[in-house]
């Protein structure tokens, strides 16, 4: 199965690229620049900031990521109270995200 869907990347990123198409991120194909997707593009930076919301949304304040509980019945608790955000410290996870970023973000 894994080598099944391996070839099936292979060719699906060929069928692509002989058409112009150049390949960015894991999964994306792009026919210029200016035609890349830029939705996402913040998460990618170093140290980013975002705010997101709801059942297990995960945001970022200077590089420290926190997230909101998975689970509605933690979800609700925990707005019920008060919504404390605990941030995670620098560092932990900071180093993989790094190289999965990397690694989702090389041509």
């Amino acid at each position: 199965a894994d080598e099944a869907a391996a070839d099936m990347y292979r060719d699906a990123s060929r069928f692509w690229r002989d058409r112009g198409y150049a390949h960015y991120e894991i999964s994306s194909f792009a026919r210029s620049p200016a035609d890349v997707a830029r939705h996402n593009s913040a998460y990618w930076r170093p140290a980013p900031s975002w705010r997101a919301l709801g059942l297990g949304a995960t945001c970022s304040e200077d590089g420290r990521r926190f997230a909101r509980p998975r689970e509605m019945k933690e979800y609700e608790a925990w707005v019920d109270a008060g919504a404390i955000v605990e941030r995670e410290p620098a560092g932990g996870d900071a180093l993989l995200d790094e190289a999965l970023t990397a690694l989702r973000t090389s041509g």
